[in-house]
């Protein structure tokens, strides 16, 4: 008796061709099945970075290190040599890899010529 199926006189109900309950859409997803399947190498990656020899750059050092108060990044020293794509010797004889290297820009001073009679600004 368990286990069993019953007959039942009447026929089985017809399958509806929409659904009582509205799907809710899939959210789309933002990586494409070709780029999720390639390797990593084939990937585009990052563009190198462009230091030159020359450039003026600071060393960003690790966080657990940085005491507080301190700043994170050493005082501005220039770039020596080319070691490969992501490897610098800089004027202080140490050698480091690109990410813990920012590059430095000099603050940007304006020449205002300043007048000996400046003209007196008027009272609204």
């Amino acid at each position: 008796m368990f286990n069993r199926h019953a007959h039942l006189p009447f026929e089985p109900r017809q399958s509806i061709s929409e659904p009582a309950v509205p799907q809710l859409k899939k959210p789309k997803q933002n990586v494409r099945f070709e780029e999720k399947c390639q390797p990593k190498q084939q990937k585009p990656h990052r563009q190198n970075p462009l230091f030159n020899i020359g450039d003026k750059v600071r060393v960003q050092g690790p966080a657990s290190l940085i005491k507080k108060g301190e700043s994170p990044c050493s005082d501005v020293v220039e770039v020596v040599d080319v070691i490969s794509d992501y490897i610098f010797k800089l004027s202080n004889g140490n050698i480091w890899n690109t990410r813990c290297l920012r590059k430095y820009y000099l603050p940007m001073v304006l020449n205002i010529p300043a007048d000996d009679n400046p003209e007196p600004i008027p009272k609204l």
